[in-house]
């Protein structure tokens, strides 16, 4: 499965869930009790996370399929019997008053474009008071100045970082967005097949792109925002309470924001 290839930052890094860790800490003193997070998608990062931090955990997810995949690798590392599935697409939660965390990684490119405010009223609905929803997304700022391919691939092998893919991937997406800012998978792949095919790039670069070559294949469709229409539909329904970074290479662009419930 594609999402199972993939590197940060279209999973979460160490260094986001050590992010994520310091303000369910911080939540978990000023409350002081066990705290019930409700993870978006089985994103094993964030199971894990939920279970070093002792919380009761529920998971929605739109795939059961995916789901179950996934959940049954973790069942043999884990004694998980104890949280709570549900098989629900995000924009149409089922819960009130339930939860002091919710975290999501990359959500809001799942969702159609037309129903991501009725996502963020569903998540202030589902949210405790002092709840927390800790997410990042792949955003377009206004500073940003798109690069062209031949830059984007120079500047990769000038500076040198062990994964090709954490290091191109945002300029890559946003070089190829279509006019819908939906990003054109089959575009980003086939890009680099050719730079492979004239020896610019190796074939173990372009392995780190496996997944991206599936996505394209099945024409996944991922939305992305820009920073300000993303903020301004979350300031509708909740409170950006603070915009955080992580040690990552391309945080800058893709920041961790911290919400919380209205």
């Amino acid at each position: 499965n594609a999402m199972e290839k993939l590197f940060p930052p279209a999973k979460p890094s160490i260094s986001e869930v050590d992010e994520y860790k310091k303000e369910i800490d911080k939540l978990k003193r000023k409350l002081n009790r066990k705290l019930d997070i409700l993870i978006l998608g089985t994103t094993v990062e964030f199971i894990d996370l939920a279970l070093e931090e002792n919380m009761n955990i529920t998971i929605i997810d739109s795939s059961e399929e995916y789901h179950n995949r996934i959940f049954n690798k973790l069942k043999s590392k884990y004694q998980i019997n104890d949280i709570k599935i549900v098989i629900n697409k995000w924009e149409d939660m089922p819960f009130y008053n339930e939860f002091d965390i919710i975290i999501g990684d990359c959500v809001i490119g799942n969702i159609n474009k037309g129903k991501i405010e009725k996502f963020f009223i569903n998540i202030n609905k589902s949210l405790r008071n002092n709840g927390l929803f800790l997410t990042k997304n792949f955003l377009i700022f206004p500073g940003y100045s798109k690069k062209s391919l031949k830059d984007i691939v120079k500047e990769y092998n000038e500076n040198f970082h062990d994964n090709p893919f954490t290091y191109m991937i945002y300029d890559l997406i946003v070089l190829y967005l279509d006019n819908n800012n939906l990003i054109d998978f089959k575009k980003i792949y086939t890009s680099l097949l050719e730079l492979n095919k004239k020896d610019i790039i190796s074939f173990k670069t372009l392995e780190y792109f496996t997944a991206i070559k599936e996505l394209g294949d099945i024409d996944c469709k991922f939305y992305i925002p820009t920073a300000e229409e993303y903020e301004n539909t979350i300031k509708k329904c909740l409170n950006i309470k603070n915009i955080k970074y992580s040690n990552d290479i391309y945080s800058e662009n893709i920041p961790l924001y911290v919400i919380e419930k209205r």
